[in-house]
């Protein structure tokens, strides 16, 4: 029984950080703060410069 109590405790916590990251997330981008990682693009790699 504890444990049953324990996995919906940790449920609804795990519930409550997903809302807050997205929050974040959508204040971020109204903010116009870039999320994520570098753009990908169709170019080939420049030849480094020695």
């Amino acid at each position: 029984m504890v444990f049953t109590v324990l996995a919906a405790l940790s449920g609804m916590e795990r519930e409550c950080i997903r809302d807050r990251t997205l929050e974040g997330r959508e204040s971020a981008r109204a903010r116009g703060k870039a999320i994520g990682g570098a753009g990908v693009t169709d170019k080939p790699p420049s030849k480094p410069k020695i």
